[in-house]
């Protein structure tokens, strides 16, 4: 197993200060949900589109996903938070078919 899935490090290199800011609207992140396919496993967020898609009638509601995203993008959550959505354990499972 841990030649297939070896241990990481656990600091990323900081983002570069001149990156170039990434927008992202809620246009985005409608198609985004409505494009993924039902019944799909989730990914490190947890955030699959049966959780996600019963929210995209509902603007502000998808104003403020589009504001997490985009603050996860472009690297401007503070430590604690960027910890606390990191943080998990990744199990791979093998999957028939």
């Amino acid at each position: 197993m841990e030649i297939l899935f070896p241990q990481g490090t656990k600091d990323l290199p900081p983002c570069p200060d001149d990156r170039a800011f990434i927008k992202v609207t809620v246009d985005d992140v409608v198609l985004a949900i409505k494009r993924s396919g039902k019944g799909k496993g989730t990914g490190p967020s947890g955030w699959c589109r049966e959780l996600l898609y019963p929210l995209v009638d509902n603007e502000r509601c998808m104003q403020m996903v589009a504001l997490i995203i985009q603050a996860i993008i472009n690297d401007q959550l503070s430590d604690e938070l960027n910890e606390w959505l990191c943080a998990g354990n990744y199990i791979p499972l093998l999957k028939n078919g």
